[in-house]
């Protein structure tokens, strides 16, 4: 009887407690790198989204600049408001359009209130861009979050005033609506200061006109913390961000976390399971021959 139970005690040490460290360390490994790839990816698009929105704004800059090069060139006032009204219906998304001189002298157009402010820094540098703000309720055009942008007018190399206008946000929702990913992985857009600019998941994008909101400054710092967050409809996801180059944004890819990482938990179940089946068999096996 004595032999039998040494035998036992000398299996645990030799063949059942080193197993189940191997498997316990092998679960532990693959589930963190399961994670680490879901992680990594989401971290990828979230780059891509973000990449695809600087190139909109930046093209809008460099839009608007040629704008103005043509209204500042015009030989006469009337041919600027002309040339600039006829800009303004081609591209609706402008709103306020308005040109002028390096001596601030009205060009063309009526620029407003938001994008007056930045006329004095435009005048004296580079080209100015004010936060995100929603939709005035007496804005015309799309009912939409919109900026002021103050860009210099440059011509060979000689300055020739500045245009004023404030953009409509709706370019950027395509790239954010475009993103799913798996059933339950979309892409959300926020400014850095809380404000919920654009998102891909038809039930969250309500909320888009609230402004600045707790929620979604929590969300912003969970992000960029690496945490879990819940969403409006409190459900916990995995917050991946990437900065917008060039504007205050941020891009969040926000996946469920039961989808996100389903596949991690399934295969640590499944190293579970084989991992005790091993057990089970070295036990059996020595008490059969031992």
């Amino acid at each position: 009887m004595k032999a039998r139970t040494y035998g036992l005690i000398t299996l645990a040490f030799v063949g059942v407690l080193p197993l189940l460290g191997f498997g316990y360390l092998a679960i532990d490994r693959a589930e963190r790198t399961a994670i680490s790839e879901v992680r990594a990816g989401n971290r990828e698009i979230a780059l891509s989204v973000a990449e695809r929105i600087a190139a909109f704004a930046a093209s809008e800059r460099e839009l608007l600049r040629s704008m103005g090069s043509a209204v500042a060139l015009a030989p006469d006032r009337e041919a600027a408001e002309v040339t600039l009204r006829a800009y303004a219906l081609s591209y609706p998304r402008f709103r306020n359009l308005a040109v002028v001189d390096d001596d601030g002298a009205l060009l063309a157009g009526e620029p407003s209130a938001h994008a007056g402010q930045l006329l004095p820094e435009a005048l004296e540098g580079e080209g100015r861009r004010g936060q995100a703000r929603p939709a005035d309720e007496d804005a015309s055009g799309a009912f939409s979050h919109a900026f002021s942008i103050a860009e210099p007018i440059v011509v060979a190399g000689e300055r020739h005033g500045v245009i004023l206008a404030d953009v409509d946000l709706t370019g950027i929702w395509k790239p954010v609506n475009d993103i799913l990913i798996g059933k339950t992985g979309f892409a959300r857009l926020l400014s850095t200061d809380g404000q919920l600019l654009a998102h891909g998941n038809p039930d969250e994008r309500r909320f888009v006109f609230e402004g600045v909101t707790e929620e979604n400054a929590g969300i912003v710092s969970g992000a960029l913390l690496g945490q879990v967050v819940e969403n409006r409809q409190g459900r916990e996801v995995v917050a991946t961000p990437a900065f917008v180059p060039g504007v205050p944004w941020l891009v969040v890819i926000e996946q469920q976390v039961s989808e996100a990482f389903g596949p991690a938990q399934a295969l640590a179940r499944s190293l579970w399971f084989w991992s005790i089946a091993a057990v089970l068999v070295a036990v059996g096996v020595g008490l059969m021959f031992g």
